[in-house]
């Protein structure tokens, strides 16, 4: 028995044995009202009471044995597998309650209590007996509680909405149609309830006044879910007022518009009579003819007017925040100020102070004002602040001032200015019209007029003159030349009459308008040209006007879509054209098209791209952008679009894609360095390699970068013109320094196949340890060079020691000496030269590069002739022929250049083999570099000994053969490496020889 079972039968039956007890149990199981069944631990049935085959509809024999998901939905079938599974997991036996619906044999539902018991004998889990109560009854009954305390609900939020101030709607979305609305509303608009449920938005909305209106509304508040606005609605006797709207879009049973309006008439009106108070301020405050201010209560200035600043020399900043007293309108005077304080004192008590003063401006000169000081106060009475406003009222101040002002403005402006009597004579002029004419102020006054504009304009100047005395017009304005001292110039003049007491003048205004004739005429020129380059522009353009119809086509958009096929009259008529999407294929609406989208306002600055079926048979992929013109009140009148071929370049950008793949291999690959590819606009478009880990970065942060947006400044600077080299088809080498080490680099052009180049690859090697292996070397050499020349001092001096003494011996016992002695000393005295020769020709070798001259411009000819000066008496002895092609201009150290010609002409000349010496000198353009040959028709050099030939000290002869140290090749070779270059022989025996050399093209020396 299970626990559960054992505890029941010990509390409840315990007057019976065993067989009555279970007797007893199946009794109480069928009659009880519940369904009860049992479960084992697969969760399959092993029993079930009458209650359970009733509220299911199956038999037992039915569900014993089926699994308990036949009679539970999947969701409540894993909800109560993971009860047990959690009570099992936490020793947790008490019992579990879940409310689900049983499924029934004929499809139904049947909402459904069950407390589950779990079922474990000596803690191994049995199975589950469950009691199930059908809820239905109660279900039913908390749902009409539920409906009723919503209509409570409802009765009061109906409540609630009819006392409010605003207006509250429900509106159909479809049909705009109004659902429901509360009091407010009808109110608001003079409607009765069921005569505004009639209506719709556009009836009461003015801003909504037709569906379409409505629908594009509608559309714009799913899409924004909430919209505030300002409008107005009608009222029913037809008169409007303005409202606030907040509307927004809620899905309850079904999709409504729930709109608050409140009305802001009085608000508005509050508005209006806040802008009148601040426009009439502002008239006050900025009255030129006023001085004005506004103080704090204690006189601290918070504003001043332009036309009282005028009156002292400081800024509005100098005196705002200071008192009033102490600005500098009142002077120094200790009265005048103490009496200014007075005033604000009283006046911030709230009496209207009229005052009268004399003050003397920043010219020193004395002047009288009148004003006074006005209280301004608040709702309480209490003083806010005060008004200090005064007038000047000394005019005749006022006028010279005025006068002044103007005759200061007269003279500064670019415009000419005059002034006629009655008899149409110059008064005077100022010195713009003068300069205008060319002539001296002096000489027009008391001139004619007619001096100055032609006869017609004059007369025509008279008869305007009277129709503005008369009233009949205000101002007159004319174009027309005037004479100068050099010709003609055109004009605008605008002039105006004027009267004394005994004649009628003008005052005129010329300005001279030879600039806006020019411009006019550049316009038209412009015009012209912008006509031309519509035709010769290497892209179609269409334009369009603002209903769509097409008034004008260039031959490149002919050519473009293969014919004369402009002839539409609307948007909807571009459905004849045959546009697809390039990045997906689909077919373009009308309203999709470029055109169409200008024609609507739209500014397309990233071209569309369209693959287009053309009228002669092509298929094309274009781009398209546009623009839209609009006039003078914003509105689009045209729509021009260009048209650009771009078959050829996708076809290039799949091809790029294509050599992206195949050097993606190469990227991935490369050994200590990285390789990278790049796009036109220097972007990495691919890398990779062994050293990106070592430096601390990866393809992702570098691909999709620009140099400017990857580098330094410095090094971006440095990189970008090799990077636009190689865009432009060349290859070059260099290097950087980043990352703190040493870098070589490569940029070459990645071409198609016809071989133009579409991308940029650059490769870089990590040469950190190279560069540290030359310092150590140069440091090396340059010790070695050290050591060369201490020891050649060194050997030197005992040398020249034994030359001499040998040489002292010669002289003073050469009579002495039998012919072995004679022959002995000899061999000494050579054998010490030879000696100094090695050790000279030694030295020499060590300091090719640290005593060798910059590399510069070095012309090969000039070189050779100085060599051949030097060889001239060789070159006669031995009968030589020398023969030179013309040589070039390389970068080279002159002095080492000739030493490299030298040794190998006199090479050429003495491994002649007793033939007459033949040496010939050539060049030969190699890229950079420049290939130089000298080749002789000597004995040769036998295969095994090309590579010795180059060694110090290293001789193919006996010097009874040939003379020399051995070094010479040796130098050459030094010489030419030291160049950049490189040196090898390429020899026959008995054939000749020929040592060719590359040196690098001077600077500015095009291939």
């Amino acid at each position: 028995m299970c626990e559960r079972a054992a505890a029941s039968e010990r509390d409840f039956w315990a007057d019976a044995d065993e067989s009555e007890a279970l007797q007893r149990y199946r009794t109480l199981v069928d009659i009880v009202d519940d369904g009860i069944y049992q479960l084992d631990p697969d969760g399959r049935f092993v029993a079930v009471n009458d209650r359970i085959v009733e509220l299911t509809g199956y038999a037992r024999d039915d569900l014993l044995g089926e699994h308990i998901s036949l009679v539970l939905g999947e969701d409540d079938h894993r909800r109560i597998e993971r009860g047990i599974s959690t009570r099992l997991s936490t020793g947790d036996r008490r019992r579990q309650t879940f409310e689900l619906a049983a499924q029934t044999a004929d499809g139904e539902t049947v909402p459904c209590e069950l407390r589950l018991s779990l079922l474990t004998d000596d803690g191994e889990f049995r199975g589950t007996v469950g009691i199930v109560r059908d809820i239905t009854e109660r279900k039913r009954a908390e749902a009409i509680i539920e409906r009723r305390e919503l209509e409570e609900e409802l009765q009061l939020f109906r409540t609630l909405l009819d006392h409010s101030t605003d207006s509250v709607l429900v509106i159909d979305p479809e049909t705009g149609r109004y659902l429901d609305v509360n009091e407010t509303a009808c109110r608001r608009r003079g409607y009765t309830r069921e005569e505004l449920l009639s209506l719709t938005v556009p009836d009461v909305e003015t801003g909504l006044s037709d569906r379409d209106a409505w629908d594009s509304f509608v559309a714009d508040l799913r899409t924004e879910g909430s919209l505030t606005f300002e409008g107005r609605h009608r009222r029913k006797d037809g008169t409007t007022y303005p409202v606030e709207v907040n509307a927004a879009a809620v899905e309850l049973d079904r999709e409504y518009v729930l709109a608050v309006s409140r009305d802001v008439t009085e608000r508005r009106e509050r508005e209006r009579e806040l802008e009148r108070k601040e426009r009439r301020y502002e008239a006050v405050f900025e009255d030129p003819n006023i001085l004005v201010g506004l103080l704090e209560p204690d006189g601290t200035v918070i504003d001043i007017n332009r036309t009282a600043m005028e009156y002292v020399d400081a800024d509005l900043a100098d005196v705002t925040g200071e008192p009033f007293w102490e600005t500098p309108w009142w002077g120094e005077s200790g009265g005048v100020r103490d009496d200014v304080r007075e005033w604000i004192e009283r006046a911030a008590r709230g009496e209207y102070v009229d005052f009268e003063t004399d003050l003397v401006g920043p010219d020193g000169q004395q002047y009288s004002i009148s004003g006074y000081f006005r209280p301004v106060t608040n709702d309480d009475g209490e003083v806010v602040s005060i008004i200090v406003s005064d007038r000047d009222v000394t005019d005749r101040r006022e006028r010279e001032r005025e006068l002044r002002r103007y005759e200061r403005i007269i003279e500064t402006i670019d415009d000419g200015v005059y002034v006629l009597d009655g008899d149409g004579r110059f008064l005077t002029v100022n010195e713009a019209f003068a300069d205008m004419l060319g002539r001296d102020r002096a000489s027009l006054v008391g001139e004619h007029a007619s001096m100055v504009f032609p006869e017609s304009k004059v007369d025509r100047a008279e008869r305007l003159q009277r129709e503005m005395i008369a009233g009949e017009t205000d101002i007159a304005e004319l174009d027309e030349h005037v004479t100068t001292a050099d010709g003609e110039i055109p004009v605008v003049t605008r002039f105006t009459p004027f009267e004394t007491d005994d004649e009628v003048g003008r005052v005129g205004v010329v300005r001279d308008v030879t600039d806006r004739v020019e411009r006019e005429h550049r316009l038209e020129r412009n015009k012209e040209q912008l006509e031309t380059l519509f035709e010769v522009l290497p892209v179609g353009v269409i334009v369009a006007e603002a209903d769509g119809a097409i008034v004008a086509a260039n031959d490149i958009a002919h050519e473009i879509w293969g014919g004369d096929v402009f002839d539409v009259e609307s948007v909807d008529e571009y459905e004849r054209y045959s546009l697809r999407w390039a990045d997906s294929g689909e077919r373009a609406d009308p309203e999709e098209m470029t055109l169409a989208r200008v024609l609507r306002g739209e500014e397309v600055r990233d071209p569309d791209v369209f693959e287009i079926d053309a009228a002669d048979g092509e298929r094309r992929t274009i781009e398209a952008a546009g623009m839209p013109i609009r006039d003078e009140a914003g509105e689009v009148s045209r729509g021009v679009i260009t048209l650009s071929d771009v078959t050829e370049r996708r076809d290039a950008q799949r091809q790029l894609a294509e050599s992206e793949q195949r050097y993606r291999t190469i990227v991935e690959n490369f050994p200590n360095g990285a390789v990278g590819l790049f796009d036109e606009d220097l972007r990495y478009t691919a890398a990779g390699g062994a050293i990106l880990a070592a430096v601390g970065t990866s393809e992702d942060e570098i691909v999709g970068k620009t140099l400017w947006e990857r580098y330094p400044d410095a090094l971006a600077a440095q990189l970008e013109p090799n990077f636009r080299a190689a865009l432009d088809g060349d290859t070059n080498a260099f290097e950087i320094d980043f990352h703190g080490r040493h870098w070589i680099a490569y940029t070459l052009p990645v071409t198609d196949d016809g071989g133009d180049a579409f991308a940029g690859m650059v490769m870089v090697q990590d040469i950190t340890e190279r560069r540290e292996y030359q310092r150590k070397l140069e440091e090396s050499n340059e010790r070695l060079e050290q050591f060369a020349y201490a020891v050649s001092h060194d050997l030197k001096e005992p040398l020249r020691m034994v030359t001499s003494y040998l040489h002292l011996l010669a002289d003073r016992y050469g009579d002495a000496f039998d012919e072995d002695s004679e022959e002995f000393l000899e061999f000494a005295v050579d054998g010490a030269e030879r000696m100094r020769e090695m050790i000279d020709a030694l030295l020499e070798y060590s300091r090719i590069e640290t005593r060798g001259d910059p590399l510069e411009p070095v012309d090969l000819d000039t070189v050779v002739a100085d060599v051949r000066t030097d060889l001239q008496l060789r070159i006669d002895e031995t009968d030589a022929e020398i023969t030179t092609e013309p040589l070039p201009v390389v970068e080279g150290d002159a002095n080492q250049l000739r030493q490299v010609f030298q040794n190998l002409l006199s090479n050429g000349i003495e491994y002649s083999g007793g033939e007459r010496p033949r040496v010939q000198i050539s060049a030969e353009r190699d890229g950079e570099n420049w290939e130089i040959s000298v080749s002789d028709e000597g004995i040769g050099i036998d295969p095994d000994d090309r590579e010795r030939i180059f060694e110090v000290f290293q001789r193919l002869h006996t010097r009874e053969e040939h003379d020399g140290t051995g070094i010479g090749l040796a130098l050459c070779e030094r010489i030419v490496e030291r160049h950049g270059g490189e040196i090898r022989v390429d020899s026959t025996p008995g054939e000749g020889t020929t040592f060719s050399f590359t040196l690098p093209a001077a600077s500015g020396d095009e291939a």
